[in-house]
Parts: structure tokens; C-alpha cells; sequence
């Protein structure tokens, strides 16, 4: 029934509150444009995997100063029931990285395991400046497929974009 839909998550004054807010690593915001992947692990509540970044308006891209991120926000049970507050920043997330070789081609940095009882997901700069998503973030045999785009290199002939497929 949809009279019956509300947020889980309020704010003091009983406001809706999101989930998560998307922050870059210098505390600035950060554009969700995509729907998110989610998933449900064995760990219980939802994991909800995002990428951010903003190509709608002609603006949008080439703004070379923008580090976009992919987070993995797990919306554990214990939100929704006020045991735990919902995350804010990163403090409580688990690091990942990601590094553009000379080919173009990304290398995922070493992924050692993750502690639940201590962190509400994990979160990954894009390697270069102004890199962004363009499309959702699709779950796939445990595995997180996304397509980034990033403006070209000076000595590239054209200025179209480059693109990377992440999984």
C-alpha cells in the first residue's frame, strides 16, 4: 500500500533522511545519477553499490578537478531499528583502490577482507581526475560491472572521452 511508504531513516526534528550522501575526499558533494546495484549478503540488510559522477549537462564533463568515487553502502538492519546511526563520510568504510596503468587499463590495489562489525561498506576513488560514471552499476556472479568515462589526454587526436569498464 503506498500510503504505507516512508523513509526508514529520519533526522531529529522526524524529517526524512537518506541513506547515504555521496562526499568527495575533500568533504565536497557528490553526484548519484544512477540507479544502485543491490545485493543481499550472507551478512544480512542490503548492500546498495553506487558510482558517482554528473554527464547531462554540457558542463557537466571535462571538469578535470572532480575525484568521483564508487561506494558500497551496507544498509544494515540496525539503521532502521536506531541501534546504529546511519553513516557519514567514510570513517566507517573500507578503502579500495584503483590504478590506471600506461595502457589505460585500471588495476584493482590488494583487497584484504573486510571486518563487518566495524565498517558499513567500502569506497573507491576513480584513478584519474574527472572520471565519472555513465551508466548503472550492474551485480553480476558477485561481481559489480560499471562503465566510466574520463576526458581525454592532450595527446590523444580527438577530444572524445575515453571510457574504462569496471568490474
Amino acid at each position: 500500500n503506498p500510503s504505507n511508504w516512508k523513509s526508514a531513516y529520519l533526522d531529529a526534528g522526524n524529517n526524512p533522511k537518506p541513506l547515504y550522501k555521496a562526499i568527495s575526499s575533500t568533504g565536497g558533494n557528490l553526484a548519484i545519477t544512477t540507479a544502485p546495484a543491490f545485493s543481499f549478503p550472507p551478512i544480512g540488510g542490503v548492500m546498495l553499490t553506487f558510482a558517482t559522477g554528473k554527464s547531462i549537462e554540457g558542463l557537466d564533463f571535462g571538469g578535470t578537478t572532480v575525484r568521483n568515487r564508487i561506494f558500497s553502502v551496507w544498509d544494515r538492519t540496525e539503521f532502521a531499528a536506531g541501534t546504529r546511526s546511519v553513516p557519514s563520510g567514510t570513517s566507517t568504510f573500507e578503502t579500495r583502490t584503483y590504478t590506471r596503468q600506461v595502457d589505460g587499463s585500471v588495476k584493482v590495489g590488494t583487497v584484504t577482507a573486510i571486518d563487518w562489525s566495524n565498517r558499513d561498506g567500502w569506497v573507491a576513488n576513480f584513478p584519474t581526475d574527472g572520471e565519472m560514471t555513465v551508466s548503472n552499476p550492474e551485480l553480476r556472479a558477485d561481481t559489480i560491472f560499471l562503465t566510466a568515462i574520463r576526458p581525454s589526454t592532450a595527446d590523444e587526436c580527438f577530444g572524445t572521452p575515453a571510457t574504462t569498464l569496471y568490474l
